[in-house]
């Protein structure tokens, strides 16, 4: 069957720019008929589970098309960690072995910065219920996921996001980085929530881990818990714990105010 007759017409686009990435690279393309990723690549047919959401066929639509966007995002990290494997070793001389978050976000802002306009805060409501479905690969990076998200939400037009995490295991990771917007996330989260904040605000309804790393501005509220260390590198804004505090409190704070159950416990 021709491949019109077997994907959409975005799949097309998307899976000719990720083979033109792949030509650009010439050893990547034998590599990626292994790939640990390639189960996540786009598939036509596969309908993405979302439970917990009752779909209409728009609805239905936007999400093939955002899971199509994530396996692209995939390839690309692939592609990029490749790339930094055969051209750079650290300060020790060993070889690279993984991306860096700042890296793995540019990917992400690469593939979806054309696109984003299509998607609004109901879609990427929507799309973080399905998220589960395709998140359980031990060797997928632990960033990717929030760094994904995080990536879609800056890029899209509106200013408030509801973002549904409960469900998700461990909680995303860096979730809302490099955040402008203002979001509202149910559940816990995983580890630096909010690194590099720019400004905007975050309300978690949960546990939070490391919140704060490496924030400008704006403000992170956290209802529940802050574990380990808080506003590390923290170079601006403000953050909110209205739950319980690590002992690492506070580590590398250069500038900012922290506020514990309405107290404020660092002034910077």
């Amino acid at each position: 069957m021709p491949l019109a007759g077997r994907f959409s017409g975005i799949d097309v686009m998307l899976m000719a720019g990720a083979k033109q990435k792949r030509e650009e690279n010439p050893n990547a393309s034998a590599l990626a008929m292994d790939s640990k990723f390639k189960k996540y690549a786009p598939e036509a047919e596969k309908v993405v589970r979302t439970a917990e959401v009752k779909q209409d066929p728009e609805m239905a639509g936007k999400l093939h098309e955002l899971r199509s966007f994530w396996g692209c995002y995939l390839l690309a990290v692939e592609n990029y960690v490749r790339y930094k494997v055969s051209h750079y070793t650290n300060t020790d001389g060993d070889e690279y072995t993984s991306a860096d978050e700042a890296g793995e976000y540019q990917e992400a802002l690469d593939v979806l910065r054309p696109y984003a306009h299509m998607f609004s805060a109901k879609h990427i409501e929507a799309f973080c219920l399905s998220m589960q479905d395709f998140m359980h690969d031990a060797a997928l990076s632990v960033s990717l996921p929030g760094l994904f998200l995080s990536a879609l939400v800056n890029l899209t037009g509106e200013k408030s996001y509801v973002l549904p995490v409960g469900h998700i295991p461990k909680g995303l990771h860096c979730l809302g980085y490099h955040n402008t917007k203002d979001l509202v996330i149910n559940g816990n989260v995983g580890s630096r929530a909010g690194m590099g904040m720019e400004n905007g605000s975050m309300l978690i309804k949960g546990d939070a881990e490391d919140v704060g790393c490496a924030m400008k501005g704006g403000t992170i509220s956290v209802e529940g818990d802050a574990k380990s260390s808080i506003g590390w590198n923290m170079d601006g804004g403000e953050i909110h714990v209205e739950g319980g505090l690590s002992e690492h409190l506070c580590s590398g704070v250069r500038k900012g105010r922290i506020y514990h159950k309405g107290e404020l416990i660092v002034d910077k």
